[in-house]
């Protein structure tokens, strides 16, 4: 895959947009996030955060009150206990944002409500590695308290980077769940019907059509129908593809999709 900033300005709709080069050579647009967002998905996180903390020193304050009544057991056991509540304490604050990442390839649940997903500069997922790294960085990237490092940091970069992307090679964007109106976003329907070239439709070349349909009501129609008639001609090489398919090409783009979904 390949990464460049799309500044054209047919395509710049409120925010800056990165074009990431599929395998197949189709273009696929990323809104990049901006500092609002990723503020809002950010407040969003430290709130669950401070409530799972807060319940954790309640449970621990519960458990040190129903130990039992000899000394030496009753302060081995509020020493265990106080332990054990500051480690959950710290796994909340430090191993949140870099778990979440690596579990949800790319998203915490506040960058989930905010429909934001952290990518690798190149396009591709979020590993358990980058997700560690970039978050080791929000030491640095929140201080003095306020996160004021991190918001200078992304001002100046052209990618809307805070030192935590800078260190794993990360990126930013909006990824947007699909429209309520396409009929991906009904699971209805035979389960069992899987036409021929469905049945050839591989993990990889679902991907591609997947991102394709979450994305596709953002462009214009012209260039959703260029893109689609592209990457139905790069199907061709490996699939059966009928000419009433390639005369409308975004239609047979989200029948694969149901039908490998059915699959």
């Amino acid at each position: 895959m390949s990464l460049d900033r799309d500044t054209s300005p047919s395509e710049m709709s409120g925010s800056e947009k990165i074009s990431i080069e599929t395998p197949e050579q189709v273009a696929l647009l990323f809104p990049l996030a901006g500092v609002g967002s990723r503020f809002l998905a950010l407040a969003l996180d430290t709130l669950i955060q401070t409530g799972a903390a807060l319940a954790l020193v309640m449970l621990s304050f519960i458990a040190v009150s129903l130990t039992g009544s000899g000394p030496f057991f009753a302060n081995s056991t509020r020493q265990w206990t106080l332990a054990l509540s500051g480690i959950g304490v710290f796994l909340t604050q430090f191993a949140y944002f870099a778990a979440f990442e690596a579990i949800w390839q790319g998203q915490t649940p506040g960058k989930r409500y905010v429909n934001l997903r952290v990518l690798k500069d190149n396009g591709a997922s979020l590993s358990s590695f980058e997700a560690i790294g970039r978050n080791l960085m929000r030491i640095v990237d929140s201080l003095p308290g306020i996160y004021a490092v991190g918001v200078i940091s992304v001002f100046l970069s052209h990618r809307n980077k805070r030192l935590g992307d800078y260190l794993a090679g990360t990126i930013v964007v909006y990824d947007k769940p699909l429209d309520r109106g396409s009929s991906l976003a009904f699971r209805g329907g035979d389960a069992h019907t899987v036409s021929r070239s469905g049945q050839q439709l591989t993990a990889e070349q679902f991907q591609v059509l997947e991102a394709y349909t979450a994305r596709k009501y953002d462009l214009e129609w012209e260039m959703r129908r260029t893109f689609a008639a592209q990457i139905v001609e790069r199907l061709s090489g490996s699939m059966e593809i009928g000419d009433e398919d390639r005369r409308d090409p975004d239609a047979f783009i989200e029948r694969m999709v149901a039908e490998y979904r059915n699959r």
